[in-house]
């Protein structure tokens, strides 16, 4: 769009498209005065150069964290994170899972937005915290999943759910009429260094274990074995929760039930009486302070080609908490517990005694929490929901020592009063003579 020149008419710019914006970037201009010089070099007579309209544009950079650096993540509007000075700038925060849920963004402390989606007026290099927390996630104190309640239903529907059904059981009330049955539809999985295989899993709803000491999984199962070296396997994964790495709880079985009828390939034995079931437990390790808990059940089949079913219903999460009992001052009495370990399962009774030693010449105070006075009785029951530090106190014993004279008037005697558990004192008799 430029018209030509020449040595003659000297080319002069007349419309804004012969004018072209260039930048140049300044580095290391972090100084409180600095002077720019311009110089133009020129290899051919008479060029002319034309320059207007000289900005210093300024730049800052945002700078984001995160306190819990596995609870999620940060974008910027610009993705590094620069921005020119009077421009807008927008950083959102989105936690990873349902593990965490966002309070607020700080910067040096103080509390700047607490939205997680938070958009400023750039003016400044700045440092954002994203400040996340565990989420609080509702769940009822008794963790039981009922394979007949309407809200096991959210498992039956997961599509990987082939291998099972919702089959009749009758004759037990205490596990209903409803059990979830295993069918043998089993392609080939190599598990555990060997030859196995494994049907579509199922999953039980989420759970929490957020201030518990320990947790264990019961549930009823119905199993016929069904030939020499043929067993199945249970495995519980958890697949989605707080903690960043995997764990499993392993558990396996190869037994015969009793009063449990023959079958064959063409009559599928199912369990008919409540002494086919059996209850089993497996213990969850290390997920204690977890908000969030999903867990995946697999069953494996060592190779056993046949229709071997297997019945599971009645999930249930057992919570267990820990009574931590300590005796002030030490060493003048012992605790013992209802459950000899002091660990308990949700809201059982627990009973914790404080018994003074033999001539301790300590006598019990009470029992506190945090400071609290919580009983005046040696031996303390209440309904277990949480973990609990308790402390007994006791005191030191005081005796009163009385002293006479017989007969009376033959003299007196002095050094009675209240004296503390072994201490010494000194007593006289003064005759009257």
């Amino acid at each position: 769009t430029v018209s030509g020149r020449d040595s003659i008419n000297e080319w002069v710019p007349i419309s804004c498209l012969d004018w072209k914006k260039d930048s140049v970037y300044l580095d290391n201009s972090a100084i409180d005065n600095f002077l720019i010089k311009c110089e133009v070099f020129n290899y051919q007579s008479n060029q002319p150069l034309y320059l207007d309209n000289f900005c210093i544009h300024k730049r800052y950079k945002i700078n984001t964290t995160i306190n819990i650096s596995t609870a999620g993540f940060i974008t910027m509007s610009n993705v590094n994170g620069i921005y020119d000075d009077g421009s807008t700038a927008t950083i959102t925060a989105k936690s990873l899972g349902n593990c965490y849920q966002f309070v607020n963004w700080t910067e040096n402390g103080i509390i700047v937005s607490t939205s997680p989606t938070y958009t400023f007026v750039v003016n400044k290099n700045r440092n954002i915290v994203a400040n996340f927390t565990f989420a609080q996630i509702p769940h009822p104190n008794t963790i039981c999943f009922n394979i007949e309640d309407s809200t096991y239903n959210s498992i039956l529907s997961e599509s990987r759910l082939n291998n099972f059904s919702l089959v009749n059981v009758s004759g037990c009330a205490n596990i209903g009429n409803k059990a979830l049955k295993y069918d043998n539809s089993i392609p080939s999985f190599n598990f555990n260094s060997g030859s196995y295989y494994n049907m579509n899993p199922f999953y039980l709803p989420s759970f929490k274990l957020d201030s518990v000491y320990s947790a264990y999984l019961t549930f009823n199962r119905a199993y016929k074995q069904g030939s020499v070296g043929s067993r199945l396997y249970l495995r519980f994964d958890v697949i989605d929760g707080c903690d960043s790495t995997p764990k499993f709880a392993y558990y396996k079985f190869n037994d015969n039930l009793a009063n449990v009828t023959g079958r064959d390939s063409v009559n599928v034995w199912s369990p008919t009486s409540c002494l086919q079931w059996q209850k089993d437990s497996i213990y969850l390790t290390n997920y204690q302070g977890k908000n969030n808990i999903l867990m995946k059940c697999t069953i494996f089949n060592n190779g056993y080609t046949g229709n071997q079913p297997l019945y599971l219903d009645d999930f249930c999460i057992h919570k267990r908490y820990r009574i931590i009992g300590s005796i002030n001052p030490s060493s003048v009495a012992s605790i013992t517990y209802s459950n000899s370990n002091g660990i308990y399962d949700e809201n059982s009774n627990a009973t914790i005694t404080a018994t003074p030693y033999t001539y301790s010449c300590h006598v019990f105070k009470n029992w506190t929490e945090n400071g609290i006075v919580v009983s005046t009785n040696p031996s303390y029951t209440f309904n277990v929901t949480k973990n609990r530090n308790l402390v007994a106190n006791f005191e030191r014993s005081y005796f009163n020592v009385a002293l006479l004279s017989t007969p009376s008037n033959t003299g007196t005697v002095t050094g009675s009063g209240t004296f503390a558990c072994d201490s010494t004192i000194k007593v006289i008799a003064h005759p009257n003579y």
